[in-house]
């Protein structure tokens, strides 16, 4: 397990941040940046030594941490409700010149951090020359983390061969290197098995934390109705929360030896479920869904049938509580509300925008099938879009479905290597939830597969590659996954 000395340290920082955080707010609503210099310098000063000590996975899991549990405040999280993550946040993914004043700082501290950690660690092997032991792994991740960003790249500049506008290009590309980088650090930072349990805690803590915040928020600010409010965090959080509830349960059902566990699995998920209704994204509740249903793929036949046993139990259960709680007000009628969007059709002339962002993009397909668009112009509008640039600033930028995006500005070559990034992602997944020998890697496996599926669920339906947090958590995993897999290998190889 965790060493307990350096963990309290951190948690300290961050109870001490929340503090002054609020503190400030009070005082004076407009100086957090220089509030916390500080506590920012105290945390580099604490951090520094343990990059240059090479212990990369510690700062990864604190950085992942953070990363989890702050809001990206263009996603206006909690709305009207100020918790501390929310004004956290800025800290890391505020842009730079609007937090500290220094003008041409266009990056954020998490891209910042994320760069200085890779390019870290890329020293500190190169001059070293510690790269542990030669994995059948490490002639694949290059490409792994490579692919993606140089199919973007030849199509932007296919792009500005055909007049196309840099800065939109760079807006475009902006989170695509996110998913390499964080691909990288999982691939570097896993050293052994108990590295994944170790996350999956952390960042299940960290989760929790902003449940908790929700809580609050939805008693306190909403007065328990939800009302014309889209959502109860932000569209992100729900991922984290799905992921989360999968650990728990994993963990409870393999693990469970008296009811003290299942007290303590009970109590996190029902401080978890709830936020995770309310929150109302049901791209999140289609790809947890399709997770559940994909669960047999990883199990023996006799563990099957237990399985959908207990899959139509837990159905019935939830078609009960819907059918029960479907004419209730709230807070007992927000549990039936998310069914409730599913089937309530929309007023008449009126369309979906999703679906005029989805034909205007397949009629860029068929218009450039082998070239695409190259990146740099917005959103083609064979049908007029409805304005909504006071909640989503880039709607004409980057569309809601990334997938169809990707194809029709990056052309076959960005899609296949889309493609091919999430095949392999979840293949090796998949492969080492069947067959890992310890229970760290297998929990890493079977957790990894379901995020990789959820993620492109995301990329279909809802900016999946166009958040900070959502290609990096997945990324990590998915590194981590495939330095677990080639150990698990080598292992079973040498007979240990």
């Amino acid at each position: 397990m965790l060493k307990i000395r350096n963990e309290i340290a951190l948690v300290i920082l961050a109870v001490l941040a929340g503090f002054l955080c609020m503190l400030q707010y009070t005082l004076n609503a407009g100086a957090l940046a220089q509030t916390l210099l500080p506590l920012i310098a105290l945390t580099a000063f604490y951090a520094f030594p343990v990059v240059i000590d090479m212990n990369l996975f510690k700062v990864v899991a604190a950085f992942a941490f953070l990363v989890v549990f702050l809001d990206e405040s263009y996603n206006f999280p909690f709305y009207e409700g100020n918790p501390p993550s929310e004004m956290l946040g800025p800290l890391l993914f505020d842009r730079l010149h609007v937090l500290l004043g220094i003008p041409g700082w266009h990056f954020t501290g998490f891209e910042v951090i994320s760069l200085v950690l890779v390019g870290v660690s890329l020293l500190h092997r190169i001059f070293t020359g510690k790269r542990g032991n030669a994995l059948s792994s490490d002639k694949l991740m290059p490409w792994m983390i490579l692919s993606l960003p140089c199919a973007a790249l030849f199509a932007v500049l296919y792009g500005l061969l055909r007049g196309n506008d840099f800065g939109i290009a760079m807006t475009q590309n902006r989170f695509l290197p996110v998913l390499g980088c964080w691909l990288y650090l999982g691939y570097v930072s896993y050293k052994r098995p108990e590295h994944a349990e170790n996350l999956f805690l952390i960042l299940t803590m960290a989760t929790v934390l902003k449940c908790i915040e929700g809580w609050y928020v939805f008693i306190v600010d909403f007065n328990l109705h939800l009302g014309s409010r889209e959502y109860l965090i932000d569209h992100v959080a729900s991922e984290a929360i799905a992921m989360s509830m999968l650990y728990v349960a994993y963990v409870w059902w393999h693990r469970r030896q008296h009811i003290l566990h299942d007290i303590a699995a009970f109590f996190l998920i029902a401080v978890m479920i709830g936020p995770y209704l309310i929150n109302l994204r049901r791209t999140s509740f289609l790809g947890l869904g399709l997770t559940l249903m994909l669960l047999p793929l990883i199990y023996p036949m006799s563990v099957r049938l237990r399985h959908i046993a207990g899959a139509a139990l837990l159905v019935g259960l939830a078609a009960l509580l819907v059918i029960v709680t479907w004419d209730l007000p709230p807070p007992l009628g927000a549990i039936s509300a998310p069914i409730k969007r599913f089937t309530s059709p929309p007023p008449p002339g009126e369309f979906d925008y999703r679906d005029v962002e989805n034909y205007n993009n397949y009629r860029s397909i068929m218009n450039a099938p082998i070239q695409g668009r190259g990146f740099g112009v917005t959103l083609a509008r064979y049908i007029p879009l409805l304005d909504i640039s006071t909640v989503y600033p880039l709607y004409e930028t980057v569309p809601h479905n990334n997938v169809l995006f990707i194809w029709a500005n990056g052309g076959p070559i960005a899609m296949a290597a889309f493609a091919a990034t999430v095949a392999f992602s979840f293949a090796v997944c998949l492969r080492l939830s069947r067959e890992a020998r310890t229970p760290g890697a297998r929990l890493l496996g079977f957790l990894g597969w379901g995020m990789v599926l959820r993620w492109l669920v995301y990329c279909w339906a809802d900016l999946g590659l166009a958040f900070f947090r959502l290609p990096a958590v997945l990324g990590l995993i998915v590194g981590m996954a495939i330095k677990a897999l080639a150990q698990e290998r080598k292992g079973a190889m040498n007979g240990s």
